[in-house]
């Protein structure tokens, strides 16, 4: 009887030994899973952390070019603003430049004008006066010479 109770010690502390062999292989079962679900875990963070570094480097490039961009189209519209500026500069100078020289001309050209008409008038005032002259001297030498033969006619014949 002593034995029997003894083995049945025996055989409740093999169940409980083996029971606890199974939890421990089961807890270690479970620690690994874990362990190996911490790693899968670990690697999609870090996967999701490169990717998150890429997107936000691919953003800051594309806000950098298209900044860069932007800055080029305002300098481009700049330029050509300052083009058309100096284009319509450099006309309004040579219309102003061309007006000038054409009003120049037509001083020059009337001033040419009224010398030669006060110099056609001069020239007949000198014709006239000239002829006037010219004619009165004539007809005051002609008349003289006409009394002084007169006078000879006169005293070669009394």
């Amino acid at each position: 009887m002593f034995n029997r109770s003894r083995g049945s010690n025996s055989s409740t502390s093999s169940s409980s030994s083996s029971k606890s062999s199974s939890s421990s292989s089961s807890s270690s079962s479970s620690s690994s899973s874990s362990s190996s679900s911490n790693s899968n875990k670990s690697s999609i963070d870090g996967i999701a952390v490169v990717v998150a570094v890429y997107v936000a480097v691919i953003l800051v490039v594309l806000i950098v070019v298209i900044l860069a961009v932007v800055v080029v189209a305002v300098a481009v519209a700049v330029v050509v603003a300052l083009a058309v500026v100096l284009v319509v500069v450099v006309v309004v100078v040579v219309v102003v430049v061309a007006v000038i020289l054409v009003v120049l001309i037509v001083v020059i050209l009337a001033v040419v004008i009224v010398a030669v008409a006060v110099a056609v008038v001069v020239a007949l005032a000198v014709v006239v006066v000239v002829v006037v002259v010219g004619s009165s001297s004539s007809s005051s030498s002609s008349s003289s010479s006409s009394s002084k033969k007169t006078i000879i006619v006169f005293t070669f014949h009394p």
